[in-house]
């Protein structure tokens, strides 16, 4: 989702998945819609950056390994910046996310992408309002915007006791799983 330290931690998630034998798409913007998305050419000069630094060298040279046996591969596509609620992802990106075996979608614009940024009660199933989704999807997200699914209204009330503004802070976030 963002370039900087997070895409450094997120090329260290990658570094796991590799690590277990499982083969990894990166999906990047092919430009910027906030100033922080990540691009294509940012993972590359992250990677190599890493590569070079005493603390990321082992790192690095694991993930410039995997992109040259194809174990770690690189997407950009339009959609990634688009307007487009989940259920209107292009068909060859459907089709091609929907080989994967688990989908990691990070960020609270992607967030609100798979769910329309519509504003469902919060206790609707969230496997409800992603039936569309390709394969089975974890959904990693600081909350900044009033749009979630999938809540147990219990804990909804115990967070709001604790923090008006829950939703929109960016102290709190989710992570969440629609098996598929």
């Amino acid at each position: 989702d963002n370039a900087g330290t997070e895409l450094v931690r997120d090329l260290t998630l990658v570094d796991a998945l590799l690590a277990r034998g499982l083969p990894v798409i990166l999906h990047a913007k092919v430009h910027p819609t906030f100033v922080s998305d990540a691009l294509e050419s940012d993972i590359h000069s992250t990677i190599a950056w890493l590569a070079t630094h005493s603390a990321g060298a082992a790192l690095g040279a694991r993930l410039q390994a995997a992109l040259e046996t194809g174990q770690l591969r690189l997407r950009s596509d339009w959609y990634w910046t688009s307007p487009l609620a989940g259920w209107e992802l292009p068909d060859p990106l459907y089709d091609e996310l929907a080989m994967a075996g688990l989908l990691i979608s990070k960020g609270d614009a992607n967030y609100r992408r798979w769910l329309g940024d519509r504003h469902w009660p919060f206790d609707t199933p969230l496997a409800s309002v992603l039936a569309y989704a390709p394969a089975p999807l974890l959904l990693l997200r600081t909350s900044k915007s009033e749009v979630a699914a999938g809540l147990d209204p219990a804990r909804v009330a115990e967070i709001a006791a604790q923090d008006a503004g829950w939703q929109t802070s960016g102290r709190w976030g989710l992570i969440q799983l629609v098996a598929g």
